[in-house]
């Protein structure tokens, strides 16, 4: 059985991961760290499925120039975890440059595949922090 110590930090390294994929655009290799149920609910309330979201990503429709995601809890239930997040980012969208401010809550599940088990995000919701 792993330490959820060890959970904890195995999920902060993939979150700081899915973040260093996103601000270079390497859409291939975040693909695997997606669940094929991803939903991801955006702050200004447009939701994606895997497919959208990974489409939006090789369109460029949000392209992040910095980001600075801090971990602030999580939540470790058996072959899942909940992520609750702060994060500040530098971004293009629809060809504006904006500075984000986001509670960010993210849900990543344990899954079995040929290659062994391992984390996928779930669900990624961000909401605008007051």
């Amino acid at each position: 059985m792993t330490d959820a110590n060890d959970i904890t930090a195995e999920i902060a390294a993939l979150e700081d991961l899915r973040w260093q994929l996103r601000i270079a655009r390497k859409t291939d290799a975040l693909e695997p760290l997606l669940h094929e149920g991803l939903v991801y609910i955006h702050s200004t309330g447009h939701v994606d499925d895997k497919a959208s979201f990974l489409s939006g990503c090789r369109e460029g429709l949000v392209e992040y120039h910095s980001v600075d995601y801090v971990l602030t809890n999580q939540l470790v239930h058996g072959d899942t975890v909940i992520v609750s997040a702060r994060m500040k980012a530098s971004l293009t969208a629809a060809g504006a440059l904006r500075d984000v401010d986001n509670e960010m809550t993210s849900v990543w599940l344990r899954t079995e595949s040929p290659s062994g088990r391992h984390w996928q995000l779930a669900l990624c919701q961000a909401t605008r922090a007051l």
